[in-house]
C-alpha cells in the first residue's frame, strides 16, 4: 500500500508541476519549490515514511520545506493557530510551487483559509481518510491526492468466521476528523452484512480505566474493530 500511494502522490506532483530534468536552474539548486504542511509531528510512525518517498522522488527537481502541526499532541485550534503564525512568517519570505498536505487536519486547513494562503497553488493531499471530503476537494481543479482507505471487508469477514454468532460490530475509535473519515468508510459497508448493527465507541469520551471496563463488557456477540 504504502508503495502504490507514494506512487500515486508522486504522479500527482508531476502532473501538477510538470517537472523534468529543466526544473534544474543552470544545473545548480532546483527551480521549484514545495512547501509539505504535515498534520501531526516527525516522531509519529507514518510520517517518516511519507517525507522519505516525497524526498526521494523529488530529488534535484524540488526543494522542499516542512510544516508540522503537531494535531497529535495539542488541541485543533492550537495547532490551527500555530500554523497560521507559522506561515505568515514563512509566506512572507518564501513563494512556493505546490503545497504537500499530509493528513486531514493539514487539507482541513487549507481548504479553510485556501485564500488567505493558498489562493492559485496546486494543492496535493496525502492519507487523508474520508472518500467524500477527497471528492468534494477534487471539485477543483488544482487540487488532487489520495485517500487511506483500509480492507474492511476482508476484516469483518474474518472476524465473523472467528466469531460467526456476532450480532453486533463496533468501531473502535475517537473524536478526530481522521476517525471520523476512518468511520465512514466502516459504515459503507453496512448493506452488506444486515445481520450486524454497527456501532462505535467514541474512547475520547473515557478514561483509562472506564474504557477497559467498557471493553471487558462485551460478549462473543460483538466483534470490536479497532481503528483511529
Amino acid at each position: 500500500f504504502l508503495k502504490v500511494a507514494v506512487m500515486i502522490v508522486v504522479m500527482a506532483l508531476l502532473a501538477t508541476l510538470s517537472f523534468c530534468a529543466a526544473a534544474r536552474a543552470d544545473g545548480g539548486a532546483p527551480s521549484k519549490k514545495v512547501l509539505f504542511i504535515n498534520s501531526y509531528s516527525f516522531d509519529f510512525e507514518t510520517v517518516p515514511i511519507v517525507v522519505s518517498g516525497v524526498e526521494q522522488e523529488l530529488d534535484g527537481l524540488a526543494s522542499i520545506q516542512y510544516l508540522y502541526m503537531d494535531a497529535k499532541y495539542v488541541p485543533s485550534q492550537v495547532a490551527e493557530e500555530q500554523l497560521k503564525r507559522q506561515l505568515d512568517d514563512v509566506l512572507a519570505q518564501n513563494q512556493y510551487d505546490l503545497v504537500i498536505l499530509g493528513d486531514d487536519p493539514a487539507l482541513d486547513f487549507a481548504m479553510k483559509y485556501r485564500q488567505r494562503y493558498f489562493a492559485g497553488l496546486p494543492l496535493v493531499f496525502e492519507d487523508v481518510n474520508s472518500y467524500e471530503k477527497a471528492r468534494r476537494v477534487s471539485q477543483d481543479p488544482l487540487i488532487t491526492g489520495l485517500v487511506e482507505s483500509f480492507k474492511v471487508k476482508e476484516n469483518i469477514d474474518l472476524a465473523r468466521k472467528i466469531l460467526p454468532q456476532a450480532k453486533n460490530l463496533v468501531v473502535i475509535s475517537d473524536n478526530t476528523e481522521s476517525a471520523r473519515g476512518t468511520v465512514e468508510q466502516i459504515f459503507a459497508m453496512r448493506g452488506a452484512y444486515p445481520d450486524l448493527a454497527f456501532s462505535v465507541l467514541d474512547t475520547s469520551a473515557y478514561t483509562t480505566e472506564a474504557l477497559k471496563e467498557k471493553l471487558s463488557s462485551y460478549g462473543p456477540d460483538t466483534i470490536l474493530f479497532y481503528s483511529v
